[in-house]
């Protein structure tokens, strides 16, 4: 792998249940971790691999979800809908066994390791990025993450700049929703956990 590479932090998936297929939560999906729109990292994701050609990492193994057991990890189904978006399998590597967000960090510090990188986007939600910077700032496990080379991007910017005529009204319609306010405030909660060092690291 080059270089330079995105890095598509990942969410959690549902099974639709008209056509029994697997896929990355979307605006109708919602569940105890509140309003999620992961399908945005994917669909951005896509847009970052057009614009500048790196290879992309989707992280995620088993979901999540209360009660929900897939036959199909995370980064399956996220790689998955990157083909169908135009990304050639050959530009996708996947991260099946993170859990959660940290472990998802700590597989990124493990391949930085392994790999002479100059350059990694970190992919996710607007809401999510304050929890993910505090992992890698206060994270004892994660501090040879403080002198990558990494660059932080919401994947609801990435939209917007590609296509604001598509993007807009759907992400400014997500924004007003009581569920996203929730969304952010859990978010914030835990950045500030971490900061004071009462998150569980694992």
């Amino acid at each position: 792998m080059s270089g330079r590479l995105i890095y598509v932090l990942g969410g959690d998936i549902a099974k639709d249940a008209m056509t029994g297929k697997w896929h990355t939560l979307d605006e109708n999906d919602c569940d105890k971790f509140g309003i999620m729109y992961d399908r945005w990292r994917v669909e951005a994701a896509a847009v970052l691999w057009r614009k500048l050609g790196y290879p992309v990492v989707v992280s995620g193994g088993e979901s999540n979800r209360e009660g929900v057991v897939a036959p199909v990890k995370i980064s399956n189904v996220m790689a998955s809908e990157l083909t169908q978006l135009g990304v050639p399998s050959t530009a996708i590597a996947e991260d099946d066994t993170s859990f959660n967000s940290y472990q998802q960090l700590v597989s990124l510090r493990n391949f930085l390791a392994d790999h002479e990188t100059k350059e990694v986007f970190i992919l996710t939600n607007e809401y999510h990025l304050p929890r993910v910077k505090a992992f890698i700032e206060y994270a004892p496990d994660l501090a040879s993450l403080r002198e990558a080379p990494l660059y932080f991007v919401a994947c609801e910017d990435t939209l917007l700049a590609a296509d604001k005529e598509k993007w807009q009204a759907r992400i400014d319609k997500a924004r007003a929703k009581p569920e996203w306010a929730a969304r952010v405030a859990l978010e914030l909660r835990g950045a500030g956990r971490i900061a004071k060092g009462e998150y569980p690291f694992r």
